[in-house]
């Protein structure tokens, strides 16, 4: 099948389009058509062109003249500004180890706040012990659910399955204890940028 427009010859459809605009969405949010490669998984073929992937390069051409089309120049140009951000800021937050500081930076992002104000709010109103408490949890959990999924042994596997059930009821009630677990958790499902950056 052709494509053509009014006044201009026919062309055959562009091939495999899915994977040009990856490399146009992938390589202008990394600035890296080798970064780039290396997430999608294209290798870099060219051994003499170590910081450029050419087949990303010339993918990511026909891609971005696509994008281009669709959003618009600057609109194209505002969305990776956005994917940037969006990015910087969760590859920050991973650098936080600890999980109830993780937990109170999601919830100062949901409140537009600061993660102070809500240190304080939690230690004034209860909330810090209950975090506590299930931070102790989740990680019980997680390490018997490693337990579970380590071992060849059935006792071993049987009571590691039920700790693990167990320890989720329990973690659970403690959620359901206040909204403020829900806030955090949802925030660090989302697939969209935090507020502070959207």
């Amino acid at each position: 099948m052709e494509y053509a427009t009014p006044h201009k010859k026919a062309v055959p459809p562009i091939k495999n389009l899915q994977a040009k605009i990856r490399a146009a969405v992938f390589s202008d949010m990394m600035n890296s058509t080798r970064r780039a490669g290396e997430l999608l998984g294209v290798p870099n073929k060219d051994e003499g062109t170590r910081y450029e992937n050419q087949l990303i390069r010339k993918r990511a051409e026909l891609g971005r003249g696509l994008l281009y089309d669709y959003f618009g120049e600057s609109e194209y140009a505002a969305l990776i500004e956005c994917m940037q951000r969006y990015h910087r800021w969760w590859k920050w937050y991973g650098t936080i180890e600890d999980p109830k500081e993780q937990t109170y930076v999601l919830l100062a992002e949901a409140h537009g706040t600061l993660t102070d104000r809500e240190k304080r709010r939690a230690s004034e109103d209860g909330f810090a012990e209950k975090l506590d408490k299930w931070v102790a949890i989740v990680e019980r959990r997680l390490e018997a659910d490693e337990i579970y999924q380590r071992t060849d042994d059935p006792a071993v596997e049987e009571d590691a399955r039920r700790m693990t059930a167990q320890l989720w009821r329990e973690q659970k009630a403690i959620e359901e204890t206040d909204t403020r677990f829900e806030t955090a958790l949802s925030l660090a499902e989302l697939e969209e940028p935090p507020p502070s950056i959207a």
